[in-house]
């Protein structure tokens, strides 16, 4: 697994390592709480750009080697940065459906393994989407730094 503060609470969330570590349950939901203040955060400021972005009527094919190839190796970058997170969503999600005895709470393991792979798939979306509405490279840049900011 990717390593994170998502996976880190995954692990202490785990009965194994709760025992080996000492971690008492406040912890625990301590650090579930500051894995969804993140997701929350991640969801809020991506619905926001979705609804109030200016990019709608921008969407269409520019003719312009440069600006093309700088979309292509952004898009490019955010996959490879995105796609860790979302796949270790899906292998927590996939770990406690077969192991659901070795959580106290494998409901809460579950929903935070889905929501990690969720919001990073609409984190994505939202900046492809502000790739294609670029009309210029450096517009092109800003918009992928600020989503590497986001996440």
């Amino acid at each position: 697994m990717h390593a994170d503060f998502f996976t880190g609470t995954f692990y202490a969330m785990r009965t194994e390592y709760k025992k080996e570590y000492r971690l008492l349950k406040d912890e625990v939901a301590d650090y579930m709480f500051e894995c969804l203040f993140i997701i929350v955060v991640q969801a809020m400021l991506s619905i926001l750009v979705l609804v109030y972005g200016d990019y709608w009527g921008k969407i269409t094919f520019r003719n312009n080697f440069q600006v093309n190839l700088t979309m292509f190796f952004t898009v490019l970058v955010l996959h490879f940065s995105c796609i860790s997170t979302i796949r270790n969503g899906i292998n927590i999600c996939k770990y406690v459906l077969f192991h659901r005895e070795e959580f106290d709470n494998p409901k809460g393991a579950f929903v935070l393994g889905f929501l990690m792979a969720i919001v990073n798939m609409l984190c994505a979306l939202t900046n492809l989407l502000q790739s294609l509405s670029s009309c210029t490279v450096e517009e092109c840049i800003t918009k992928f730094v600020a989503f590497k900011l986001l996440v």
